[in-house]
């Protein structure tokens, strides 16, 4: 999640904030951008797919390493097992 800055344009970004910091939020490992707003039209609390999920678990921003730690059980206990027997699987 890009946070604050989802849905803008990367050059407009880059020239407003600078490109340092975009590219250090694009390719760090660590780095997250600024929290969206829970009040933002872009933070994921208004969809309703994520009504049963608590608050305080919707991500605002977050680094790579945190959305590789999201993602991590779904490539471990299902992509990857899928792909050791042989089938073909479609991330989207």
């Amino acid at each position: 999640h890009y946070g604050k800055v989802t849905g803008l344009c990367k050059k407009e970004t880059a020239a407003k904030l600078g490109s340092n910091l975009v590219q250090a939020w694009r390719r760090s490992l660590r780095a997250r951008p600024p929290p969206v707003s829970v009040g933002d039209p872009y933070w994921n609390g208004n969809d309703r797919r994520y009504s049963d999920v608590p608050e305080d678990q919707i991500p605002r921003s977050e680094s790579l390493e945190d959305c590789m730690a999201r993602t991590r059980p779904l490539w471990e206990y299902k992509i990857l097992k899928d792909l050791r027997r042989g089938n073909n699987v479609m991330v989207c």
